[in-house]
């Protein structure tokens, strides 16, 4: 969700209609050819922007700036294209480079001073922020943002005292009811913070803010079925939100209600618009929880889901956890080189070396990166005796696909069979490093070793995920057999870390995540 709507094109953008730039190009006296192209260049660009054309758009504006880099109202235009695209990144840029050239533009101080916050670029945030508080002391959308810079700053007296300063001018304003709910609960007053939330006008009862607010409160709070009534209102006001509907499933898994659980998750990988990382993450919940619960009703749904990317992640789970006649039915599913790619895999987990290698050598021959296919050569070679060959592939598939457990893994069995301890230990080590959080790897190499003679290894390893994934009750459950199997007395502190997880109600973030610039996302260092 955006942040606030500082850079509204219906509302505070400059360049208003498509006769702007060519007036500005027909008003310039004496343009020299540069200014010319520049200005042409920059008025086909508002044009492609306007009909939605927005790759169109970007190649119109970067010729436009290469010609003349030192026009204002192109680096808006470029803001107003980047923003338009979902670059962040780049409209920030843009909105910088107007912002240097006019240090009094309203449109650029906006564009810094809200993009600066959301993209980390907090001391040129702050300082237009301020620039445009001289000039406008009362600009709510200057004091939301200053608010929330005291916010992350954790000064949250001097929050709720922006926060107050909004409310004043806006009795009810939602953004300003937000910004000072956070700041009353992280200074530790949960109450209060609610309290704030429920004032918030409800002048649009379509708008999320207040039960992704509360959603947040709740899950710190560790009230799962009050984070469960806004899960439900969330699920009418956005539908399409396929990152709530993957966080109330892990809830609703862990709440023990596995159908609704199932709903959701199918729900997620049955999207036509599911991402490879979504869809990998969502699978996750599967190896924390289990899917033997899961109908045929909704198998088939997944079997027909549109998007390839989360059928050729669910055939890799299946086929990992040898499920063969579901991996199978997805595997058939699919089309190109991913089918041909899984079923050389598929095959090969099945004990059948050859035809895997015949398969995954055709793959390879048309491209040389594609990782599963790279896995399923490593996999073959080894069980045909092929041991420098399966350390070959599986050593590029880890290169190609970090992400990947099984490449890793494939790269480890090749150093195993060769007898090179160190290039297990290596392997291990980077696969983790590239893999903080996955159970599955971890005990892996806890095995190795505890078969090796090194329990103190095996206990670190296992305590370390357990700090990587707070909240991932199978870490904890783990780490209490290994503390019971090296004879270690941690077991004590591993059942109190998983009676915590058990109340735990998100999917662990990932090491290094950064507390949110804004006014939503997870409180994730209270």
């Amino acid at each position: 969700m955006a942040l606030v709507h500082l850079i509204d094109p219906k509302v505070c953008r400059m360049l208003r209609n498509v006769t702007f730039l060519f007036a500005l190009f027909y008003g310039v006296t004496a343009c020299s050819d540069r200014t010319q192209e520049a200005m042409e260049a920059g008025a086909i660009a508002q044009q492609q922007l306007q009909r939605g054309e927005l790759f169109a758009a970007k190649r119109s504006i970067s010729d436009a700036l290469a010609a003349r880099d030192d026009i204002v109202e192109l680096h808006l235009l470029r803001g107003q294209i980047e923003l338009q695209r979902g670059s962040e990144e780049g409209a920030y840029d843009a909105y910088n480079n107007a912002l240097s050239l006019d240090p009094a533009n309203g449109e650029a101080l906006l564009g810094v001073s809200q993009l600066g916050l959301r993209t980390g670029h907090l001391r040129e945030s702050l300082e237009a922020t301020n620039r445009i508080l001289l000039m406008a002391p009362q600009q709510p959308n200057a004091l939301l943002i200053r608010g929330i810079h005291e916010l992350v700053r954790r000064r949250f007296d001097e929050a709720i005292s922006y926060a107050d300063r909004i409310l004043s001018l806006q009795p009810g304003d939602v953004s300003a009811s937000i910004l000072k709910a956070r700041a009353l609960f992280m200074k530790g007053d949960p109450s209060a913070a609610l309290s704030a939330v429920d004032s918030a006008r409800k002048t649009d009862t379509e708008d999320p803010s207040v039960p992704l607010t509360k959603l947040e409160i709740f899950r710190e709070l560790r009230r799962p079925d009050d984070m469960g009534r806004q899960f439900e209102l969330l699920r009418k006001l956005q539908p399409e939100n396929l990152e709530l509907r993957f966080d109330e499933a892990n809830l609703r898994f862990k709440t023990g209600q596995r159908a609704e659980a199932h709903d959701l998750v199918t729900a997620v990988l049955s999207a036509p618009d599911t991402s490879p990382e979504l869809a990998q993450r969502t699978i996750g919940l599967w190896a924390e929880y289990g899917m033997q619960d899961m109908t045929e009703r909704q198998f088939d749904l997944l079997v027909k889901s549109p998007s390839s990317a989360a059928r050729e992640a669910i055939a890799r789970f299946l086929i990992e956890q040898r499920q063969f006649d579901r991996a199978k039915a997805i595997v058939a599913s699919l089309g190109g080189n991913g089918q041909r790619s899984l079923s050389a895999r598929l095959l090969a987990k099945q004990g059948e070396p050859a035809q895997a290698l015949k398969i995954a050598d055709a793959v390879l021959e048309k491209d040389k990166t594609q990782c599963d296919a790279l896995v399923a050569k490593s996999e073959a070679s080894l069980q045909l005796g092929k041991r420098s060959v399966a350390l070959q592939f599986g050593q590029q598939a880890a290169s190609e696909c970090p992400n990947q457990v099984a490449a890793w893994l494939a790269a480890v069995e090749a150093y195993r069979a060769l007898n090179i301890p160190s290039g297990v230990e290596r392997v291990y080590s980077q696969a983790l490093d590239s893999n903080p959080q996955n159970l599955q790897l971890v005990k892996s190499y806890a095995g190795w070793f505890f078969e090796n003679g090194r329990k103190r290894e095996a206990l670190a390893i296992a305590r370390r995920l357990t700090r990587e994934a707070p909240a991932l009750v199978g870490a904890w459950r783990y780490y209490a057999a290994v503390c019971r199997r090296a004879g270690d007395d941690c077991e004590s502190e591993a059942n109190h870390g998983l009676a915590n997880a058990r109340t735990r109600f998100g999917v662990d973030l990932e090491p290094g995540t950064r507390p949110p610039n804004g006014l939503f996302g997870r409180f994730v260092n209270r």
